[in-house]
């Protein structure tokens, strides 16, 4: 199974967040998701290769850093997701 924007999507308004504006930002995290799908059988972080087993991305909450980061930067390392206040 593909993952695809609308996942993403559904993960953003979940928490409460906004997907990165850049279309092309979210369909290149998509594009590594799927690729490390395919390879490793799991969605990892496209952010972070050197810890990949460490960086499920689950259909609830992304990846297992997203919530921390965004909570201390007001977006996630990879800038698919972002706090709905951040750059206001």
């Amino acid at each position: 199974m593909r993952r695809v924007k609308e996942d993403v999507e559904k993960v953003a308004k979940k928490n409460n967040w906004i997907l990165n504006p850049k279309d092309k930002v979210v369909e290149g995290n998509l594009r590594v998701q799927n690729r490390n799908f395919e390879k490793f059988g799991q969605y990892y972080c496209p952010c972070k290769p050197d810890k990949i087993e460490e960086n499920i991305c689950t259909p609830e909450n992304g990846c297992v850093d997203c919530i921390k980061e965004i909570a201390e930067m007001g977006h996630c390392t990879c800038n698919l997701y972002f706090d709905k206040e951040w750059n206001k």
